[in-house]
Formats: structure tokens, sequence, C-alpha cells
């Protein structure tokens, strides 16, 4: 349960820490928070889901958002966007790890790239009200991008 319980403080503070950048610095902000924050919390969220399962995976976000609220009510909005696409993006990320075969490496990546995909749409709509392509297609190849880092890390490393 230790593991587990870092395992979710450090999703938690990573995804507050893109929240409130958000909040504080606007749309444009996002594909930066994409590649360093939130495709560090996909892979976390995806760790947790395969070690621990789908639900604890939820729990987090929720957590997060709710924290989000606390620290800064004015990203009120950001943390209701956020929560709402990032359990959106849990289940695509869940569904693919259910149905690819091999170890949490290989789930992982193709995991992260629906995930990455369904939280780029989602969010900016949720959030700002209306379709971004060019922030949504930033977002999506910075998150793609940096999952897959952190991912051959993690694997170089066995971690």
């Amino acid at each position: 349960m230790r593991k587990l319980s870092v395992m979710i403080v450090l999703f938690v503070l990573l995804y507050v820490a893109a929240n409130l950048s958000v909040a504080y610095f606007g749309v444009w902000s996002t594909p930066i928070n994409a590649l360093v924050i939130i495709s560090a919390d996909m892979v976390i969220r995806d760790k947790i889901q395969h070690n621990f399962g789908f639900w604890y995976s939820m729990l987090a976000c929720f957590v997060a958002g709710i924290a989000t609220v606390i620290i800064d009510p004015s990203a009120g909005m950001i943390a209701v966007a956020s929560v709402s696409s990032v359990i959106m993006a849990g289940t695509g990320s869940a569904i693919t790890f259910k149905f690819k075969r091999g170890d949490f490496y290989s789930k992982s990546i193709p995991a992260n790239t629906v995930s990455a995909a369904i939280d780029s749409i989602a969010f900016p709509m949720i959030a700002f009200g209306s379709v971004m392509i060019d922030v949504s297609l930033a977002q999506f190849a910075a998150k793609t991008v940096g999952a897959f880092i952190i991912i051959a890390i993690m694997r170089k490393f066995k971690l």
C-alpha cells in the first residue's frame, strides 16, 4: 500500500501543478505541460492502473481535481475539464491495456497514445469551450513523445 500511496501523491502533485499552470498562464502553456508534466502523469496513472487496478487510477484523478480546487478555487473550470478529460482518457487507456498483449511497457505505449488523443481533444473543449486544432495537435504530439521517452527510460532502468 505504501507504493500505491507514493504513486498517488506523485500523480496528484504533478496533476495539480499542470492544472494551476494552465489556470495562471492560459491555453498556450498546455503543450509545454503536456510534454513535461502530463506525459509523466499518464505513465504514472498507467502504473497505478497496471499494479493496483482501474479504480485506484480514477481515485487519483478525483483527488487531484479536488486538490486543485482547494488550492485555487478560481481554477475550478480547469479542474473540472481536467478531471473529466483524464477520466475519459484513463478509460481509453484501460480498454487499450485490457486488449493489448505483453508487458507493461508494450501496453503503455499504445495506451498512452489513445489517452493522449482523448485528453488532447476533450480538455480544451471542456476548459475553453471550443475545439482548438492547433493546441490539440501540439498537446497530442507532446504527450505522446513525452510518454514514449519516459517509458523508454523506465524500460532501460527496469522501473
